[in-house]
């Protein structure tokens, strides 16, 4: 027999609450400023929704977005539970972007399989020695992370600007960009035509690891631990700069 727990129905509603509550607000506020500026509402949600996901090659791009803001938001959720509010995924994104494109521009024609593994290293490389100074800095000095990270941010924004109008530019294009990286180093696409790609399947797939690792497993328990009460967790023995310099690599 199906049973329905009314306090888990509860719970869930009362999380759910602010969500649906903002939703509504930002889609009403959406249509009043529209409708002051003259435009029709409706129409304005229609190229909205029709922009995201009105065709096959829409949608993939939607998805293709949504990855990459997906794969930031596990980063900082896995440093807020450790205690350290990362501001700096922005700088670290770009970093880790900056390190790739070097890598992939340098390892000439290996097989598409190894050349992927290698600028994985390089970006993974890229964006925790970018972390390691602000997160350093706060565990033996205990500066706010807050104020280090986001100044983080600023320096890869104008760094990566400068790159891309100076030694990174294509110069056979009128506008700044960079070089087009060899097709061998590009992610397998999931459809042909589309920017809809394998980081995509990867991201979602990560969601499914991250869960499980920060509410299954003991090193997750304690990286929670640490970051709700790092003092009783080095009362019980837990080392808890070691479980904040573990937030390091995995974010």
């Amino acid at each position: 027999m199906f049973f329905i727990n009314k306090d888990k129905v509860l719970t869930l509603f009362n999380k759910s609450l602010p969500y649906v509550i903002g939703s509504s607000l930002s889609l009403l506020l959406f249509f009043i400023i529209l409708s002051i500026a003259g435009y029709n509402p409706v129409d304005g949600i229609y190229a909205l929704v029709y922009g995201a996901m009105g065709n096959v090659f829409n949608f993939a791009g939607t998805l293709s977005y949504t990855a990459m803001l997906l794969l930031s938001s596990l980063a900082f959720l896995i440093g807020l539970r450790g205690g350290f509010i990362n501001i700096g995924i922005e700088g670290q994104l770009y970093m880790g972007a900056i390190m790739a494109y070097l890598a992939s521009m340098s390892i000439g024609s290996l097989p598409p399989i190894l050349s992927l593994l290698i600028i994985s290293l390089a970006a993974i490389f890229g964006g925790i020695m970018w972390i390691a100074l602000p997160l350093l800095i706060k565990v033996k000095m205990g500066v706010n992370e807050i104020f280090l990270t986001m100044i983080m941010n600023f320096i890869a924004t104008l760094m990566l600007s400068w790159l891309v109008t100076g030694p990174f530019r294509d110069p056979h294009v009128a506008h700044p960009q960079s070089r087009i990286i060899p097709p061998t180093t590009w992610l397998p696409a999931l459809i042909p035509g589309t920017r809809l790609h394998l980081g995509v399947l990867l991201a979602f797939m990560l969601c499914i690891a991250v869960y499980l690792l920060m509410y299954k497993t003991v090193i997750g328990l304690y990286i929670r631990a640490v970051g709700l009460n790092p003092r009783a967790t080095e009362a019980a023995g837990i080392s808890a700069v070691s479980y904040t310099h573990l937030t390091l690599p995995t974010n």
